[in-house]
């Protein structure tokens, strides 16, 4: 039998915790929220690995100083070039 901690079921916390991050919370403010709202201890470690398991990630507001026509291999190679990591399916 594996020792340690059972893990913790957050799937029905699920939307609140993704609707608190894109409000501009942080991990360790979510943290607190679970404990102080629902009296769960949840390390921070589980938050941020159940963050990456449902594939929540922060997008970050990108102001367009001007509008030009690129082809999507141009945007692609310019976005990958900044460190991105992005593949050209993910293009809009």
């Amino acid at each position: 039998m594996p020792g340690g901690r059972p893990p913790i079921n957050l799937d029905n916390y699920q939307l609140k915790m993704a609707t608190l991050f894109h409000e501009g919370l942080t991990f360790e403010q979510i943290t607190e929220h679970l404990h102080k709202q629902y009296n769960l201890n949840v390390n921070l470690r589980t938050i941020k690995r159940r963050f990456r398991n449902w594939r929540i990630v922060q997008r970050l507001p990108i102001k367009v100083k001007e509008q030009v026509s690129l082809k999507d291999e141009d945007i692609l190679c310019t976005l990958k070039n900044e460190g991105f990591q992005i593949r050209k399916d993910t293009l809009i």
